[in-house]
């Protein structure tokens, strides 16, 4: 598997410096090895998950957001995409960016959670000339770390999380042109997914699972089928980051997700999903249709949780 770094850092070690081989027995000392480098701290997205974005710049509550994606958006490298309120999808602020009316329409959908630890963005456009740009992107404000999970009784080290999740799916309808233009041409307006998740994780084995349900295409009237987030023992790294692969509900693959905890007591997480395959509410699947998402969720107990919450135990120790 191949990764992208969210907030990559660069930390090798110098190489030792030898001395000159002059006097002595006058043998050549064997050359030092090259060092290793230092591994990789903090969160590391897995490209997979990232595919087409390279890197993400907001902060909650700004109008704008800067993306660089693989994409053919506009000339800079990374883009400064506008909010875009005629886009709703609940507990996502929606920005878009198109240069003319014939080039890629693109769309990012962004949330914090309550802490402001987690941050999550999908983006990408719906396809133009038999393409689709589009990946899901999260990251860490500030410090982290886990429950304390020595300590016994419901909610210590196994806690849950609740909130929404955003997707965009290849596809869409087509963006306004001109009259007689050709259908070759005509950018297509991703299509908008809204939905709720929920995850448990228990910090002594280090496991995650859980769900993304009520998925809906917005605007659209059509369901769409569960994604169950199945349970990897040990995926709960040091660092706070988990991956896994995602089934639906007849345990037929549909792909991978992969995710971060955020604050004093992992009081929050976020997470990005790849579909290759979806599926309707039947448990169909929906011809060459894929999708990337992202989700936000905070910890059970915090203000304001959703009603969901009202029937698992609260971690006592929940600032």
């Amino acid at each position: 598997m191949t990764f992208k770094t969210a907030a990559p850092l660069a930390l090798f070690l110098l190489a030792a410096c030898g001395g000159s081989p002059l006097g002595g027995s006058g043998t050549t000392p064997e050359p030092e090895p090259e060092p290793e480098p230092e591994p990789e701290i903090g969160i590391v997205i897995p490209e997979e998950i990232l595919f087409s974005i390279n890197s993400v710049a907001w902060t909650p509550g700004e109008n704008t957001i800067a993306i660089s994606i693989d994409g053919l958006d506009t000339t800079p490298l990374v883009a400064t995409w506008t909010e875009d309120t005629s886009i709703v999808v609940p507990g996502y602020t929606a920005y878009s960016i198109q240069e003319d009316d014939l080039d890629r329409f693109y769309v990012a959908l962004a949330a914090v959670s309550t802490d402001g630890a987690m941050r999550g963005v999908v983006a990408g456009d719906g396809g133009q000339f038999n393409t689709v740009f589009q990946g899901a992107y999260y990251e860490r404000v500030g410090d982290y770390s886990a429950p304390d999970a020595t300590q016994a009784g419901p909610a210590n080290g196994q806690v849950s999380y609740a909130g929404k999740y955003a997707g965009l799916m290849n596809g869409g309808l087509p963006r306004p042109v001109a009259p007689n233009t050709p259908a070759d041409v005509i950018p297509l307006d991703p299509f908008k997914i809204s939905g709720d998740g929920f995850i448990n994780a228990n910090f002594a084995t280090n496991t995650v699972n859980g769900a993304i349900y009520n998925r809906i295409v917005v605007g659209e009237g059509l369901t769409l089928g569960s994604l169950i987030l199945i349970p990897e023992p040990g995926a709960i790294t040091a660092q706070g980051t988990f991956s896994g692969k995602i089934e639906n509900p007849a345990r037929d693959d549909l792909g991978q997700y992969a995710g971060a905890f955020g604050g004093i007591g992992a009081t929050s997480v976020a997470g990005g999903i790849a579909l290759s395959r979806v599926d309707d509410e039947f448990g169909e699947r929906i011809e060459d249709a894929e999708e990337f998402g992202v989700f936000v969720m905070n910890q059970c107990g915090l203000p304001n949780s959703p009603s969901i919450c009202d029937q698992v135990a609260v971690n006592p120790a929940l600032p």
